[in-house]
């Protein structure tokens, strides 16, 4: 089955939760948790943001909340020639497929085009 079918469009898909981190002057610890949020439409739009959990600690103060709120990502995705959802973003793709027995949650393996960085991530279809 194309996996493209199994995509709840236009509903959240949402990332476990992230943090953006940093350590200065002899250990003092700052973070902002986050999550990511996938979204696809059926015209081939995919749209990725980024939602703060909490104000926790951020180093930047509310300057930061916002740049993480703020961020957004439009891109296009396609059924690739080995039958992967692919998805192509401004600086960045991401290749992958629902799970079998939880297909709620997709898998991607993601690239970085400017520095190369690659790494997994998972989206779990929100309630």
């Amino acid at each position: 089955m194309n996996p493209i079918e199994k995509i709840e469009f236009e509903k959240e898909y949402k990332s476990s939760p992230k943090a953006s981190t940093d350590l200065h002057a002899g250990g003092i610890f700052f973070c902002v948790p986050y999550e990511e949020i996938i979204k696809f439409w059926k015209d081939g739009k995919v749209e990725l943001t980024r939602k703060v959990i909490e104000n926790f600690k951020p180093m930047d103060g509310q300057s930061e909340i916002d740049e993480i709120n703020n961020f957004k990502l439009i891109g296009t995705y396609k059924l690739s020639d080995r039958n992967y959802i692919d998805c192509k973003f401004e600086g960045l793709s991401m290749i992958g497929l629902p799970l079998e027995m939880n297909q709620n949650i997709l898998t991607f393996h993601c690239y970085r085009k400017v520095n190369g960085y690659q790494f997994g991530n998972a989206f779990k279809l929100s309630n």
